[in-house]
């Protein structure tokens, strides 16, 4: 059996770009964001990524575009995020959240939208009128 000894290891250290190395772990920890989604993309967010605005009776939302998409949803990252062939963004949000739980995240609305906050239309697999915090 042939060993590799750790000093022979350390002599290559000099020639290894971390900075590659970081950055493609950042890459692959951080995921797509979705402003970076391309048309017909989908994955998920986590619930905190949306804002809604409400105005009397209408009730419009938005997603920010710099949080990651996974490819998997798990624990907080629960919410199913698409672009569809338009360049649209839509949401669904689930009737349970990660761990089997009915789905309670509850949003505090904003007056106005932020500029760099994409629209989305969003659907719901359980009351919709549960969304609002109280």
């Amino acid at each position: 059996m042939n060993l590799v000894r750790i000093d022979n290891l350390r002599s290559l250290l000099p020639f290894i770009n971390h900075k590659d190395l970081t950055s493609d772990m950042e890459t692959e920890r951080r995921g797509t964001e979705v402003s970076e989604m391309a048309p017909g993309q989908e994955g998920y967010i986590v619930s905190w990524a949306l804002h809604l605005v409400v105005r009397g009776e209408d009730v419009e939302w938005y997603i920010k575009p710099d949080y990651p998409v996974r490819d998997h949803p798990g624990g907080t990252v629960d919410v199913k995020v698409r672009r569809n062939r338009k360049g649209l963004y839509e949401a669904t949000l689930p009737a349970e959240d990660g761990w089997g739980r009915p789905y309670d995240h509850k949003w505090d609305p904003v007056e106005e939208p932020r500029l760099e906050w994409f629209p989305i239309k969003v659907t719901a697999c359980f009351n919709p009128d549960n969304y609002l915090q109280s």
